[in-house]
């Protein structure tokens, strides 16, 4: 794809399982398609990890 050309992107929701959410990724220009592949999120509690930073901030706060 040369510069200047636009490129859409599309993402697809393909699996949930659990906390981890899949998608399949597709990349278009003018022409066609011009790329894919797969992307993983996880789904964060973020009270249960801010609890396990503080947790490992007091560590190293009370190490000598």
């Amino acid at each position: 794809t040369k510069e200047g050309i636009e490129v859409n992107v599309t993402a697809k929701l393909i699996e949930i399982n659990g906390n981890i959410l899949s998608f399949e990724i597709t990349a278009y220009d003018e022409v066609g398609r011009i790329g894919g592949g797969y992307h993983e999120r996880h789904i964060v509690n973020n009270n249960i990890l801010m609890k396990r930073v503080e947790e490992r901030f007091s560590m190293v706060e009370s190490s000598p």
